[in-house]
């Protein structure tokens, strides 16, 4: 895992390719994560991109809308292929 910026957040990547698959924030309440579905193969299955520019944000401002839109309760598995 690689964190970026603040370090609030946890960047998941690709360990064949590099490529950014999602993201985690972890709370007391629990995990909170995005997926980026530019890496997957069923994006019908996701809501309409949401794009910000993440600069212009306080960490609290972040972190409120990382637990609004992100998925919540999140079971995190990582395979190895």
């Amino acid at each position: 895992m690689y964190r970026q910026g603040n370090g609030l957040a946890e960047c998941l990547l690709c360990r064949n390719c590099g490529v950014l698959v999602g993201v985690l924030y972890r709370t007391e309440e629990g995990l909170y994560a995005a997926v980026n579905v530019n890496a997957t193969d069923v994006r019908t299955e996701f809501g309409a991109q949401q794009t910000i520019s993440p600069k212009k944000l306080t960490e609290t401002e972040k972190v409120q809308r990382w637990k609004e839109i992100w998925f919540s309760k999140v079971d995190l598995v990582i395979a190895s292929y």
